[in-house]
């Protein structure tokens, strides 16, 4: 070998780790590992992805470029940490770790459903590779039977994507399917409307949950998923409370599951029902009131409340608000709502419950026993002078004698539920409309609305004789209101009559039929005003 070649090929040996280097920084020779499962859960996309990393890091970073504004939520935990929330930046998910991790279980949740009347279309993105890991993925994405989907990245098997592949970092599939709408039951919850009663020796959840048909498919059941110290108490919808039978709980691991079977199902686009939970746990001064039950809500509102006083830390409120006899705060919406434990609790303190106003049965008794002594005695001479004391007495007797708050309750829940199922009659004949549905499905849905409410009219009518005068003036405006509602669902049924005989264009109909649902919806209002105001 002359001296020429040798200067050469020890120039190449001293140049080669600089054109190796960033080869060999780029990313770990050694493959992350990964599996992944994704899911539709009441309307959202589910993916749950565990990735064994080469390497400890304390951050992961997904790419969802185009998907970023599907994105819900995106939640990891290490062997360390938990409840670690992504940051969206640009097109990119990043998770930031207070200690390294080789092991990170990540739970993805993305909004993918959009339906009509006829078509449901799902654009579902699974992450499968964080930047800087070259990453072989394994598990499947599986979904109801009738729905046709295709995929970038998997293998496709009737209505399941199989993934086993090791692919390039930052890697991300979009699948992509679509069926008809009366193929699949698919639906969300829409909103909860939650009431926390702190009690004496015990924590008190009243959720109200309303759901929304997103096919037509009839949705017949509800699933829950609460923590094992928690106990469930029951359900009550638009017909009433729920029997014992209509629900059945099965022990998981750490968590107990609650299957309700609904009285009161939807079946059509757009359709919506109203369902209220109850459910307790043991007092603490740390409550969970972000408690997810399972299933993805993103509209919801909170109030914590106690007869009495507490003290709730100032960045947790928004306002105090006075419910019957319930001192109630306002909480703050955190993030979306899912699972149980993923956003702090909430402390409180100074706690002060108010002492019953109420007399005992002893005393009512004892003031009865001296009224009528009183009656038994009276003198001829100064009949009208203990007429007077007489009557004065029975006042004192019936102002010392309060309401029991089981009632008073009662009153206030009824009245909400007239509400409630006003708003899902109007919610239905939108529906209904939509569809093009016929005058007899139309009317059928007013007179089902009708015989509903005379039942809870009739239920509140017997409760509302207990209060005397007050109850009196709440009867009389409680007519008031249903005849309103009466001379507008009239209305309505005179509308739709006339435009499908040709007696009304289609602009007038819309104008009529708008004004008229915005008239129901307040008087609607007024069921919870009139609850607010005087019970």
């Amino acid at each position: 070998m002359d001296r020429k070649t040798l200067s050469q090929i020890l120039a190449i040996l001293l140049w080669m780790p600089l054109f190796l280097a960033p080869l060999l920084t780029a990313q770990p020779s050694i493959p992350a590992k990964a599996t992944v499962s994704a899911r539709i859960e009441y309307g959202y996309g589910l993916v749950f992805y565990h990735i064994e990393l080469p390497e400890p890091t304390t951050s992961l970073s997904f790419n969802v470029s185009g998907y970023t504004g599907k994105l819900v939520l995106a939640v990891a935990q290490t062997e360390r940490q938990r409840n670690v929330l992504a940051v969206v930046d640009k097109s990119q998910m990043k998770f930031a770790f207070s200690d390294p991790a080789r092991q990170v279980n990540i739970t993805f949740v993305f909004d993918i459903v959009t339906s009509n009347l006829t078509t449901i279309e799902i654009r579902f993105p699974i992450p499968l590779s964080p930047f800087g890991y070259a990453t072989n993925v394994s598990g499947t994405a599986s979904f109801s039977t009738g729905i046709n989907v295709n995929s970038t990245f998997g293998k496709v098997m009737g209505s399941q994507v199989s993934y086993n592949a090791t692919l390039p970092p930052a890697s991300y599939d979009v699948i992509r399917g679509s069926t008809s709408s009366g193929q699949v039951p698919v639906g969300k919850i829409a909103r909860i409307n939650r009431t926390i009663i702190l009690e004496a020796d015990k924590i008190v959840y009243e959720d109200t949950v309303e759901i929304l048909q997103l096919s037509n498919y009839p949705i017949t059941s509800l699933a829950i998923a609460l923590p094992v110290s928690y106990v469930f108490d029951g359900a009550e919808g638009l017909l009433g409370p729920y029997p014992r039978n209509y629900w059945h709980s099965y022990n998981a691991s750490n968590s107990t599951l609650i299957l309700i079977t609904l009285m009161s199902s939807v079946q059509l686009v757009g359709q919506r029902t109203v369902l209220t939970l109850r459910y307790h746990t043991n007092r603490s001064n740390m409550i969970n009131a972000y408690m997810g039950l399972g299933f993805v809500v993103t509209d919801y509102s909170v109030k914590l409340c106690i007869r009495g006083s507490l003290t709730v830390p100032q960045e947790f409120t928004t306002g105090e608000t006075v419910t019957g006899s319930l001192q109630c705060y306002v909480l703050k919406p955190v993030g979306p709502l899912f699972q149980a434990d993923l956003y702090p609790r909430v402390p409180v303190s100074n706690i002060v419950f108010k002492p019953s106003t109420g007399l005992s049965l002893a005393e009512t008794v004892m003031i009865l026993l001296v009224l009528i002594l009183l009656l038994a005695t009276g003198v001829f001479a100064v009949a009208r002078i203990r007429r007077n004391k007489v009557e004065k007495a029975k006042e004192k007797v019936l102002t010392a004698t309060t309401v029991p708050r089981e009632v008073s309750e009662a009153i206030y829940k009824i009245l909400l539920r007239r509400e409630e199922l006003l708003i899902t009659a109007i919610e239905n004949l939108n529906s209904l409309r939509a569809r093009k549905a016929g005058t007899t499905k139309i009317v059928s849905v007013i007179r089902e609305y009708e015989k509903r409410d005379t039942a809870l009219e009739t239920e509140v009518s017997k409760l509302l004789g207990q209060l005397g005068d007050a109850g009196r003036e709440i009867t009389n405006e409680m007519v008031r209101i249903k005849e309103g509602i009466h001379q507008r669902m009239n209305e309505i049924e005179k509308i739709e009559r006339n435009y499908r005989v040709g007696r009304l264009d289609k602009k007038e109909y819309n104008v009529r039929i708008e004004s008229l649902e915005t008239e129901l919806r307040n008087l609607a209002q007024k069921f919870r005003e009139l609850a607010e105001k005087n019970i």
